[in-house]
């Protein structure tokens, strides 16, 4: 049974009906079906705080504000389709974090020394670790990074954000850091001043300005035109079971997911053409 809540505040039955829980791929979310004479659907994505009461009902707010219920027959059915939304929830970058400080005894803890990090970093990650701790440390405390010698939980969701999940972070960073076309932190306005007066195909991705976003910046050659502009894709991070894929947009609608940005570099060969030149940053 779904239920909402009404203006005047009151639960009202909506819909009766049998429920399924699917993962939506392309909206990072679990999607609640229930059919019937009135079927009913909602996407439960990782930023909607969902709850379990009374052991048979889940309570959810949506995007929209309205509260709604699904209250279940049996027990085990609420309790499947929580372990789903659970696990959901457990692959953000903030539950990753989290769950990293309490294997670490860290709960109480609001600054941990750098070098206790590290070392609780290399239990848990594969990759060379060692090696990755100065740029870990750049994307971690960027722009202030030369003042920083202690680590809060939100340094290390921000950087969860562009490189988790916690045992992949390593590998995820060492697999872009020295390829000639990522930019570091560079701003929109700097990417623009550098891919100015260059030949179409020329490109840059760089960390975007929203947090666990990246951004592709090219020279593109306007359609029946010689002239040269600036173009600017944003490459989302979305959840998946497993690990997260590079959710970008394409021309005409829809989008187009990567499991890596090397492999996005090379898919998209046909306008990526040859590296912008890079700073160090």
């Amino acid at each position: 049974m779904v239920l909402q809540v009404t203006p005047d505040n009151r639960w009202a039955e909506l819909c009766t009906g049998y429920v399924t829980c699917i993962f939506d791929g392309a909206a990072s979310g679990f999607r609640l079906d229930v059919s019937g004479p009135k079927p009913f659907c909602a996407l439960i994505s990782p930023d909607i705080d969902i709850s379990i009461q009374n052991e048979k009902s889940l309570v959810w707010k949506d995007h929209q504000g309205i509260h709604f219920a699904l209250s279940f027959e049996h027990i085990e059915g609420c309790h499947d389709v929580w372990a789903k939304l659970r696990q959901l929830k457990e692959l953000t970058p903030e539950s990753q974090a989290a769950a990293f400080w309490r294997d670490q005894h860290w709960a109480t803890e609001a600054m941990i020394p750098w070098g206790d990090f590290l070392t609780a970093l290399k239990r848990q990650a594969k990759g060379p670790i060692e090696e990755m701790s100065p740029f870990i440390s750049h994307i971690m405390f960027y722009p202030d990074m030369e003042t920083r010698s202690v680590v809060t939980l939100s340094d290390f969701v921000k950087f969860l954000a562009w490189f988790g999940p916690v045992q992949e972070c390593a590998n995820e960073l060492a697999s872009i850091i020295h390829e000639e076309w990522f930019h570091w932190f560079i701003s929109r306005e700097q990417s623009i001043q550098m891919l100015q007066g260059r030949p179409a195909g020329t490109f840059l991705i760089r960390f975007s300005s929203q947090q666990g976003c990246f951004a592709l910046s090219y020279a593109d050659r306007l359609p029946d035109s010689q002239q040269i502009v600036v173009q600017h894709t944003l490459i989302s991070r979305a959840p998946r079971i497993g690990r997260p894929v590079l959710v970008m947009s394409k021309v005409g609608g829809g989008v187009l997911e990567y499991p890596t940005l090397k492999v996005l570099v090379e898919a998209e060969r046909a306008k990526l053409l040859q590296p912008c030149p890079r700073e160090i940053n």
